[in-house]
């Protein structure tokens, strides 16, 4: 499946280049909503792992970077189901703050880091 969108160069110079890839990724390589008691999150984590790769060899990213991306990229997603909650009223906020939990835990354990920064150095 081709990519929804890519960086949005309008808008990249008013934020960090850590949320604008975060951003990029939460549109094309995650899938995520809201069910009765979690937030279901999906990553698409070699295809992630191709695109930051990609954007590595342009600009390498360094891992303080990397984990901005994943911090941002966990923002993203909580912030929009947050929205989702407070419209649908699936979850108390006990649940919600445990779906959060999860939330970062799951992208925590699922995001490239490690093989990006090793790229880097055979570039």
């Amino acid at each position: 499946m081709p990519p929804k969108a890519i960086v949005d160069f309008e808008f990249a110079r008013y934020d960090t280049f850590a949320h604008d890839l975060a951003m990029t990724i939460s549109q094309n390589f995650v899938s995520y909503g809201l069910s009765s008691h979690s937030i279901d999150v999906h990553l698409d984590t070699e295809r992630m792992r191709q695109f930051l790769q990609i954007y590595n060899k342009g600009r390498p990213l360094e891992a303080a970077e990397l984990k901005a991306i994943e911090e941002n990229l966990v923002e993203r997603i909580v912030t929009d189901t947050g929205h989702r909650n407070e419209h649908q009223h699936l979850l108390n906020d006990d649940q919600f703050r445990e779906a959060v939990r999860h939330t970062k835990l799951t992208i925590s354990e699922n995001f490239p880091r490690e093989g990006i920064i090793a790229q880097r150095h055979q570039i």
